[in-house]
């Protein structure tokens, strides 16, 4: 049995629209092309060829490559009627995929896992590895792109566009087909649910990211030294769909607490924050929990 694999570029998860500096998700996909069972018929010789493509959000490595390849040698191993002995792969001299320590270590330990089965791994020469594995990565990757061009369907993860790729291509396009063709027929999707706050478990992260939000505001109001300044933020958090209450600030004015050792707690009515603080300057704001504003106390803690 013969295998040329290389890994396909990269397929990012874009839709027909998208959003000022979006970043969608990508996968991988690594194309084995198959060949096996050589036959003579009518005094030809033929073979069978099969192309598998493996998707995963995993990056291209080693790892990635040798479990596809214990996947499908497993496969064979069961689907042949002859006792399959040894695979040879074909590969590129990538080092972090097939020309590096890590898979050197998993071709020497290959007939301990597949039950004797021997594999010989053939490197191809820079520049040199053109062929079929290249062609039947970019067809399906086409074929996605044109889909989602055309608002035919939404293929935003991994497996979404595996069963795609496996409902609508389930084998190589031949005869002149062309991707445009096949998304041609293809129903138009379905528009996206519109995104509220009391849909489901989507509710709950809302709920609390709110919450997060609110908590956030108000310690920034605790940080304004003047009504002023109070107003200013709880403004531009209004812009932004957080709405808080402004808090009645009180200023302490006069030399009292200057040069004083020690904490204090200045009150006014905030929405129950509290805090302590060391005085570091002429005028100290604090914010306490109290329903009336206490003007001109000074407490030690």
């Amino acid at each position: 049995m013969c295998i040329s694999t290389d890994f396909s570029a990269q397929y990012e998860h874009k839709a027909s629209d998208t959003r000022t500096c979006e970043h969608p998700g990508r996968s991988n996909m690594d194309v084995f092309v198959v060949t096996h069972s050589p036959r003579v018929v009518g005094g030809e010789r033929k073979v069978t060829t099969d192309i598998w493509r493996i998707f995963s959000e995993a990056k291209g490595s080693s790892l990635f490559h040798n479990q596809a390849l214990d996947d499908i040698v497993k496969y064979y191993q069961g689907a042949l009627t002859a006792k399959l002995r040894r695979v040879y792969v074909f590969s590129d001299g990538c080092r972090s995929q097939y020309k590096g320590k890590k898979n050197f270590v998993r071709v020497a330990q290959f007939p301990s896992r597949m039950r004797g089965v021997h594999l010989v791994h053939r490197f191809a020469a820079s520049h040199h590895f053109k062929g079929p594995h290249d062609a039947y990565g970019k067809d399906a990757k086409v074929l996605c792109r044109t889909a989602e061009r055309n608002q035919k369907v939404r293929l935003a993860s991994t497996h979404d566009v595996y069963y795609f790729c496996a409902t609508k291509l389930p084998a190589p396009r031949r005869g002149g087909v062309t991707a445009e063709s096949i998304v041609e027929s293809l129903p138009a999707a379905p528009p996206l649910p519109p995104r509220t706050a009391t849909r489901g478990i989507a509710a709950a992260f809302y709920a609390a990211w709110k919450l997060r939000q609110q908590r956030a505001a108000a310690e920034a109001l605790a940080e304004a030294t003047t009504t002023e300044a109070a107003s200013a933020i709880a403004a531009r958090l209004a812009e932004a769909g957080i709405e808080v209450e402004v808090p009645w600030v009180v200023e302490e004015e006069g030399a009292e607490a200057e040069g004083q050792a020690g904490a204090f707690l200045h009150v006014s009515r905030a929405g129950g924050l509290a805090r302590c603080a060391r005085p570091h300057s002429m005028t100290q704001t604090i914010f306490a929990a109290a329903l009336t504003p206490v003007r001109g106390r000074t407490l030690r803690c």
